[in-house]
């Protein structure tokens, strides 16, 4: 066989498709469970991906910790929805973006303030998580009037609360997409959303043991995807069943 016939041969192989494990954290919309099931605007995204490039994929709820640990050892293990940052871009091999993330601050339908900038909310009270990302973004502009608690869902709550009571909150961070939802659900009050913090692409992070098939083959049925606006479709559902 000639060399030219070689690698007509080897250009025109059919893919063959490598069961993949899809992992995420818990981080809605985006992927999350419901009850035995995994659900998410990612995980719609990456399922109707697999399907395209026929692909077979299983998912799983893990810690973060555990997951952004599997998908850098695991063969054919893929982590979402993770922020591609510089210090990340060698660990994986990544397709997407899958979305945006982005982080809000919220205060009462009341609040009157005008906020334009980060450094703006020095002077406010802010609620937040113990250990979330989203505090040490504030910290990088001198923002330390946090009051954080260990569950998000305790925040809303607090935006009620007396000025003088030392549990209450002027101001809290959390995702733009979830936080209507999470106000109402423990009885917190309508929000209004008064800054944007920061909004980060979101894509699906492979181990690089994945077969680099695999991933051209996932990027190019989302590609695919955005094309035939199959993409906006997922994501305007689930950004709708957030803001209901």
């Amino acid at each position: 066989m000639s060399c030219r016939a070689l690698l007509m041969l080897l250009v025109c192989a059919p893919f063959t498709a490598t069961a993949t494990t899809f992992i995420a954290d818990d981080n809605p919309p985006f992927n999350y469970a419901e009850g035995a099931t995994v659900s998410g605007l990612s995980t719609d995204l990456i399922t109707e991906m697999a399907k395209r490039a026929e692909i077979p994929a299983s998912f799983e709820i893990v810690k973060w910790g555990d997951g952004y640990a599997r998908a850098q050892k695991d063969r054919d293990t893929c982590l979402y929805s993770t922020a591609r940052l510089n210090n990340r871009e060698r660990l994986f091999f990544w397709v997407g973006p899958l979305g945006v993330n982005r982080w809000a601050v919220f205060g009462r339908q009341d609040f009157g303030a005008k906020i334009n900038r980060i450094e703006d909310l020095r002077s406010y009270r802010i609620g937040g998580v113990v250990n979330d990302p989203k505090l040490e973004l504030l910290a990088q502009f001198a923002v330390t009037s946090i009051r954080a608690v260990a569950d998000d869902k305790m925040n809303p709550p607090r935006l009620n609360l007396p000025k003088d009571d030392p549990a209450g909150i002027d101001l809290w961070i959390t995702s733009a997409y979830t936080a209507q939802k999470a106000s109402r659900e423990v009885g917190g009050p309508k929000l209004k959303q008064v800054l944007v913090a920061q909004e980060l692409k979101l894509y699906l992070a492979c181990s690089t043991s994945t077969s680099r098939a695999t991933v051209k083959a996932l990027q190019a049925s989302l590609d695919a995807m955005t094309k035939d606006g199959a993409v906006k479709r997922i994501t305007a559902f689930h950004i709708a069943k957030f803001a209901r």
